[in-house]
């Protein structure tokens, strides 16, 4: 969260460092030293003033296929732990799931709609 409480957000390439292999590899990542890690990007720490400590990450899936399609990630805990903790993880496991879902879901009622266009 930036100042005032407001949400940041930014978008990435979804193939370079730890997002590119939590979606590679399909499983989620807790580090509590995140720009330690082999895989650490520092260029994508792209918001201003803002330094990555502790991260989370868990791939989105599309269920009908089983295949990673996005990743969720979270960043530096606000209570200013240096950690997510295994809670945070389960809850950002069902966040990916309820994300995976709501995006297909919304693929099918596309398809649904044009269907129902040509008919």
């Amino acid at each position: 969260k930036a100042a005032a409480g407001k949400i940041k957000t930014a978008t990435k390439p979804i193939d370079r460092g730890i997002t590119g292999a939590v979606l590679s590899e399909s499983t989620g990542c807790n580090l509590s030293r995140a720009s330690q890690s082999d895989l650490w990007l520092e260029e994508l720490d792209e918001l201003p003033n803002f330094v990555t400590t502790c991260y989370l990450a868990w791939p989105i899936h599309d269920f009908t296929d089983g295949k990673s399609i996005g990743v969720v990630e979270f960043r530096n805990k606000e209570n200013g732990s240096s950690s997510f903790n295994p809670a945070d993880s389960q809850f950002a496991r069902i966040i990916a799931l309820q994300l995976g879902h709501a995006i297909i879901n919304s693929k099918q009622q596309e398809l649904i709609a044009d269907h129902s266009e040509a008919i």
